[in-house]
């Protein structure tokens, strides 16, 4: 398999193999908003886990103003609360990257 991003490609990791990474294609997103900037030139480290926490979340439609906590919790960007959760994330997806 192979990821497409920033006009080059990249080898992807067979998500198949890793049953604890959960919701493939939002972890894919952490990881590359994490990455973007290095690949891009723009910067000499990754974004810290806050900074994709915080990017995360500006993404709503809604700007985060929901009407109450159940439409809250079922929006995919305002769901994640906790920046642990996107840094298991990203780091199982960078052990599934290194495996293949």
């Amino acid at each position: 398999m192979k990821e497409y991003a920033f006009g080059t490609v990249f080898p992807a990791g067979d998500i198949s193999k890793y049953k604890t990474l959960k919701k493939p294609q939002r972890t894919r997103e952490w990881y590359w908003m994490m990455h973007e900037d290095e690949y891009n030139d723009l910067a000499k480290k990754p974004k810290s886990y806050k900074e994709i926490l915080d990017e995360w979340k500006k993404q709503c439609p809604q700007n985060q103003d929901h009407l109450d906590d159940k439409e809250d919790k079922n929006c995919l960007y305002c769901s994640v609360t906790d920046q642990n959760i996107i840094e298991q994330a990203i780091f199982a997806y960078e052990k599934l990257l290194k495996q293949s």
